[in-house]
């Protein structure tokens, strides 16, 4: 089984609950971060860090360990800049605001939420590939699910399993020759859900 994993999804749902934990941690404090004394920015503190990481790596072998010796690859993956974006801006200059254009436009971000994403990637990614032999990708202006549907394309003789919040990967579930099956976390529900064609056996 290849395990794909969504990596923007993965960092969400670790940064939402690390930051719960720590809102409990009287060592930390009101805020998991600092100002930066050499520049005009902020940092995470030394607890949030450690935190997060030991959360994120618990995490990440929870989601392996149903799979156990059976895992062929993992992949993280994760958004670049959009070419969704601009393909919208543009139909509308072309066509006016026909439709529903607000592709994630109303989403709210905490403007030190990135904090926990920039540590990750400095920190925890290259643990994870030189310790677990983890393939991570970012491509220019793909999104995350465009890189899981060329995954699945590519591997077209194996099993693969897709972690992820993005319902709208379940179109890609597939039970031809070898099997695609969706895997989301609990998040607020009681169970784990795992979407499958419906021969799957």
């Amino acid at each position: 089984m290849n395990i794909v994993i969504d990596g923007n999804a993965f960092l969400s749902v670790s940064t939402s609950i690390v930051k719960n934990i720590l809102a409990k941690n009287r060592s930390v404090g009101e805020r998991y971060y600092v100002g930066d004394l050499t520049s005009d920015k902020y940092i995470l503190k030394e607890a949030s860090k450690n935190e997060f990481k030991r959360f994120s790596l618990n995490y990440f072998g929870s989601i392996l360990a149903p799979f156990k010796e059976n895992v062929e690859s993992v992949f993280i993956v994760f958004d670049s800049r959009s070419w969704r974006k601009a393909f919208i801006k543009q139909h509308i200059a072309i066509h006016g605001e026909e439709g529903d254009f607000e592709y994630k436009a109303n989403r709210k971000y905490d403007e030190t939420h990135h904090l926990f994403f920039d540590y990750f990637q400095e920190e925890i990614v290259p643990i994870l590939e030189q310790s677990y032999g983890v393939i991570t990708s970012r491509v220019h202006g793909a999104e995350g699910d465009d890189i899981i549907a060329y995954i699945c394309e590519t591997i077209p003789e194996e099993d693969i399993c897709i972690w992820t919040v993005d319902k709208d990967l379940i179109q890609l579930v597939d039970n031809a020759k070898r099997k695609i099956i969706l895997l989301m976390p609990k998040m607020m529900t009681k169970h784990k859900k795992v979407y499958t064609s419906e021969d799957f056996d």
